[in-house]
């Protein structure tokens, strides 16, 4: 459950970080694109979907490598955790599964 807040809290500062400061670059980016003609709202829709793309993407790429790491390895560095939590949630002794 530590870990799992401490991801949470990573999340929170990562998005306020991203939220609240361009670099250079992004500046710089931002300011050809109205200098050609985009909207600030066409900027600030843009820079969502490249949010999401991205947020997405990690999402699935993360699904996928548990997976692969539970069902074709030992999983092994998940084991204790997701017999604890299966077993917390079924109610059955998580001893006798080892």
């Amino acid at each position: 459950m530590l870990i799992f807040w401490g991801a949470v809290a990573a999340f929170i500062i990562f998005a306020w970080d991203r939220a609240t400061g361009l670099s250079a670059k992004e500046r710089k980016e931002i300011g050809i694109l109205k200098a050609i003609g985009w909207e600030t709202s066409d900027v600030i829709l843009m820079k969502f979907w490249e949010g999401a793309v991205v947020s997405l993407s990690a999402f699935f790429a993360g699904i996928i490598l548990s997976y692969i790491h539970v069902f074709f390895t030992s999983s092994s560095l998940f084991k204790p955790v997701l017999m604890g939590v299966v077993c917390a949630l079924s109610g059955i002794q998580a001893n006798a599964f080892y």
